[in-house]
């Protein structure tokens, strides 16, 4: 019986109260119910009615002790008259008993009566619960059950066995692992003897146990050969295995040591070794007879390996250099497709974008002037709104003149047709400032002189595309083109303050991108021996780098 004054309730109820929710309390797993002091049971719940095969009229207004579950003994009714006697003087009683269920049924519940007190303090109710334990019961039996047969297992085994804790305590041994630590150390162990310290006469020994068991208890699983003198002075030879003990948390609680007699083994393999040396030794002789007429034989063996394996080399070399050239043809092959498509999109796009200019530019300056020649026919009788209107006239011819020269710049600039960038970048700049509102920091450190048309034009029209991505996708009004020359090339540096984006989303050729793509340029590039670099990152501008050689490559 445990009793503790701490536990007292501190409800001040008559009973249950009736607003609370009955299917709460007769669905709880445990068995519960509610006691007046003396005794009697004025309500149970489903739980403990349906364990005991009773129903409500079997059991309310009647003795606790009386009913069905408390019939097993007498010993066991009057123990549970003693705890209700003791609740109702305020204690806290809690218990193990063995209870009567249905069809005789019986069950061990970890049992306990809880005392309700009113205002004055004074007991009015005691709560009796109990829970099931027997599962967990006959779960300890049958470990226990199990510790015997391992015990008599261990006991059993041919190895010499010992189990250490991780402080080097002994916590189980095998009689063969005591008999040989009496006869070779004369030392008795027993459990919980720390295995080190009983060896401290034994320095070696001891040293060696130190060391091998502070492996296996820092987690190392192993297996070593040891070999010990006996009491009778025979050498005797034994194979060592360490293994980890965990809990079921998969924790180290400590390390098992398995020793097996191999003596018997090691003896006959000393014998073996023996035989195998003497049998080498006549195999030497034979060999070394056959070792003078063998020589020549292995010399030409030699050179034709080596006649083979300089020929095998030349062809490898070869093959890797054809391949090497395969895979340049292909990798030319797969530039040219890819600089082809996107040279079509490119030229497709500059037709849509001339088309564009024509139908919303110079058509409507056409319509315009069609409109206005058409009112001139009309007004022969307004003198004044004539002249007006041949002004218009005049004003709208002149800016279609305007259009048409300015779309045929920008599809053949005469800066082109020079060698130097500085002019042709100049008037880009001022063309993308006239036209689109970008203004374009032009700084050229000396005019580059670039031999091969195709190169500079290429080069402008990188420039060109690049400074329209900004007008395009930057959001900013302002970039910076800075030309100049390292080491015989031309380097070239367009930047802006704008949105920026992640260069690994835009370095790709997709076929349906109707774009000069940035991977283009870089692919063109290459082709004269250019190099491209791009640093940018979302809301933090781009910087662009390229460089090319401003002599044409032999």
């Amino acid at each position: 019986m445990e009793s503790n004054d701490q536990r007292r309730s501190q409800t001040t109820s008559s009973g249950i109260d009736e607003s609370f929710p009955r299917f709460v309390f007769d669905t709880t797993f445990q068995f519960i119910g509610l006691l007046e002091p003396d005794g009697t049971l004025v309500e149970a719940n489903q739980t403990a009615l349906d364990f005991g095969g009773l129903t409500r009229s079997d059991v309310i207004g009647k003795p606790f002790w009386e009913c069905r579950w408390w019939t097993l003994s007498a010993e066991t009714q009057r123990r549970l008259r003693d705890s209700i006697q003791a609740a109702a003087q305020g204690e806290f009683v809690r218990y193990e008993v063995d209870v009567r269920g249905a069809g005789d049924h019986v069950a061990t519940i970890d049992f306990s009566l809880k005392p309700v007190f009113g205002a004055d303090g004074g007991v009015i109710k005691i709560i009796p619960e109990g829970r099931d334990v027997t599962e967990i019961r006959e779960a300890q039996q049958a470990q226990s059950y199990l510790y015997s047969l391992i015990q008599a297992i261990f006991d059993d085994s041919r190895d010499l066995l010992v189990a250490l804790d991780t402080d080097s305590r002994i916590i189980a041994f095998n009689n063969r692992f005591h008999r040989f630590f009496r006869q070779t150390y004369q030392i008795e162990i027993q459990t919980g003897a720390n295995l080190i310290e009983l060896l401290a006469d034994y320095p070696y020994a001891s040293a060696d146990a130190k060391s091998l068991w502070g492996r296996a208890l820092a987690g190392e699983e192993f297996a070593i050969e040891r070999d010990f003198l006996g009491p009778d002075g025979e050498q005797r030879y034994y194979d060592i295995s360490f293994r980890r003990i965990v809990d079921a948390d998969a924790r180290q609680i400590g390390a098992v040591q398995s020793a097996y007699d191999v003596t018997e083994r090691v003896t006959n393999q000393e014998i073996l070794e023996q035989l195998n040396y003497d049998l080498e030794a006549r195999v030497s002789q034979r060999t070394a007879a056959l070792a003078l007429s063998n020589l020549h034989l292995r010399e030409e063996l030699a050179e034709r390996q080596r006649v083979e394996k300089a020929l095998s080399q030349s062809e490898e070399r070869l093959r890797l250099l054809n391949e090497s050239l395969e895979a340049q043809v292909q990798e030319r092959t797969r530039q040219v497709q890819l600089l082809s498509r996107s040279l079509t999109l490119a030229e497709q796009r500059e037709r849509r974008r001339f088309s564009y200019r024509l139908h919303e530019d110079l058509q409507q300056l056409l319509f315009a002037l069609d409109m206005k020649s058409y009112l001139l026919q009309h007004l022969k009788d307004d003198p004044q709104r004539f002249v007006q209107e041949v002004n218009d006239v005049r004003v709208l011819t002149k800016e279609a003149i305007q259009l048409t020269r300015t779309l045929a710049i920008e599809l053949n600039p005469p800066v082109l047709r020079g060698d130097g960038l500085r002019a042709a970048l100049g008037w880009l700049a001022r063309h993308m400032e006239e036209q689109y509102g970008l203004h374009v920091d032009l700084r050229v450190e000396s005019d580059v002189q670039i031999r091969g048309e195709e190169r500079r034009i290429l080069l402008v029209q990188i420039v060109r595309e690049l400074l329209f991505n900004i007008v395009k996708y930057a959001g900013v009004d302002v970039a910076r083109v800075d030309i100049s020359v390292d080491g015989g090339r031309v380097q070239i540096q367009v930047q802006d303050e704008g949105q920026g984006f992640d260069p690994a989303d835009i370095m790709s050729v997709p076929a349906h991108v109707d774009t000069f793509s940035l991977y283009s340029i870089e692919e063109r590039l290459k082709l004269f021996d250019g190099d491209f670099h791009i640093d940018s990152a979302p809301g933090a501008g781009t910087h662009i780098r390229m460089s090319v050689p401003f002599l044409e490559n032999s």
